[in-house]
């Protein structure tokens, strides 16, 4: 079985990975997931002035979920 090219470029070239500056009062956090199995992620919002501006980042500490949350 082959992988479309769409999640092969998302796999190669990862999107909306990392973090947002911390001192950002308009950054918001969330955590989720199962600290248990090692399966957590953090996710990062930052809205803009403008109702349509926004930023996204997330972290994961498990590899398949990072994987396919690139998107």
């Amino acid at each position: 079985m082959a992988y479309g090219d769409k999640v092969l470029d998302h796999y190669e070239n990862p999107r909306n990975v990392g973090t947002l500056d911390k001192s950002d009062p308009k950054r918001g956090d969330g955590l989720g997931g199962r600290a248990c199995c090692g399966d957590v992620m953090r996710l990062q919002v930052k809205i803009g002035d403008a109702a349509e501006s926004w930023t996204a980042k997330f972290k994961t500490s498990l590899g398949s979920a990072d994987r396919s949350s690139r998107s």
